[in-house]
């Protein structure tokens, strides 16, 4: 019993040490927001106040993710006027476009607020900041899948308790609206609501657990150790290299304080042999090839980067005989997400990749690795 009760203190401390500094978040909730139509300083004002109840690090994707949450007076149409007096797909009778409240464009990474509706709305609809919550909580969920699509889609305990949940109406299970189910439980729990806990057990378990394994990667991310091996990679290669103007450098310090890549690699001193740019790119030389970023406001070219994986994977592990299909599937995962040989543009490195003992060795001319 005294375990239990000092691992769930431990845990509640770890989620507040989560939502991070006040006012850290106060100053980027307001850099994320920006009016629009007839918004004025109130306005802006209601949503921030909502907006700051995020956890930093969730504040701090959107940030560098480059979205922008708009924040409009009476209706959305003050952001998006090309949508028309039209109704949307689906809309019950009487609703029509110019009754929407908020929307999200994951393509555009916009984020859109009304804080308050017209006098002809004719269907009652959640208050500004639940719905505010619940925009950014599509778009945190998208951005944190990557490569993988919503990360959600992937956490194969929330997509069995939201087809299991006995409180879950029977349309709300539907995969259609798997999105807009996490993204009402993400809403509801950094807005405080207390109902969801009883009414929507098993859903409520699975958000909580994959919160945690967000935080424990926050944390995994953040860690001592891991920064000061950054810091002898931008000591070595980026600090004091001349092919490398100030922008350069602050771009390296940024992407590897946020992604995982050479400079995680415990060997990282003999790994990497150096960093330039070349075309608009910047190439980190290593023991397994050029691995390349895009030197711009995304650092990575997502398409190449998954092809990349994908060739690799048809290369050097569809076909292995040594390897069992769990292990292929895992590993097709991973690769999406993790550092290794598949992030070289080529694989002249590589010799084999095979199944060990339950754990995956792949041959390197420099070496084998085991993941």
């Amino acid at each position: 019993m005294a375990e239990r009760l000092i691992d769930a203190a431990a845990t509640r401390s770890r989620r507040e040490g989560f939502y991070g500094d006040g006012t850290a978040r106060e100053r980027l909730a307001a850099g994320l927001i920006e009016g629009v139509g007839t918004a004025d300083q109130a306005d802006l004002d209601a949503v921030r106040e909502h907006l700051r109840k995020v956890p930093q690090p969730f504040l701090d994707l959107l940030e560098r993710s480059d979205v922008r949450v708009l924040v409009a007076h009476t209706s959305i149409l003050e952001a998006y006027p090309e949508l028309g007096t039209g109704a949307p797909a689906g809309a019950p009778p009487g609703f029509k476009n110019n009754n929407l409240r908020s929307a999200h464009n994951l393509t555009a990474r916009e984020i859109v607020v009304s804080t308050t509706t017209p006098r002809s709305r004719t269907v009652v609809l959640p208050k500004p900041g639940a719905l505010l919550l619940r925009e950014v909580g599509f778009m945190v969920d998208a951005l944190l899948g990557g490569l993988h699509g919503r990360r959600s889609a992937q956490d194969q305990r929330w997509q069995e308790a939201r087809k299991s949940e006995a409180g879950l109406p029977e349309w709300l299970k539907s995969d259609a609206l798997d999105a807009e189910l996490y993204a009402e439980v993400f809403a509801r729990y950094f807005g405080g609501e207390k109902t969801m806990r009883t009414a929507w057990p098993t859903v409520f378990a699975a958000f909580e657990a994959s919160y945690d394994l967000l935080i424990a990667e926050e944390e995994k991310r953040t860690h001592p150790i891991r920064l000061k091996r950054i810091t002898k990679f931008m000591r070595a290669h980026v600090l004091t290299n001349p092919a490398l103007g100030q922008p350069a450098r602050l771009f390296v310090a940024e992407l590897a304080q946020r992604e995982q890549g050479p400079w995680d690699r415990l060997d990282s001193e003999r790994h990497i042999k150096g960093v330039k740019l070349a075309g608009g790119r910047l190439l980190i030389d290593t023991k397994w090839g050029e691995v390349p970023y895009i030197f711009a406001e995304d650092p990575h070219d997502r398409p190449a980067e998954k092809a990349r994986a994908e060739a690799f994977f048809e290369k050097f592990v569809q076909s292995a005989p040594r390897m069992s299909a769990p292990t292929k599937a895992s590993l097709k995962t991973r690769m999406l997400d993790e550092y290794g040989p598949w992030r070289a543009e080529q694989f002249d490195q590589v010799k084999s990749v095979f199944e060990s003992r339950g754990r995956v060795m792949i041959k390197t001319a420099s070496g084998d690795i085991i993941l």
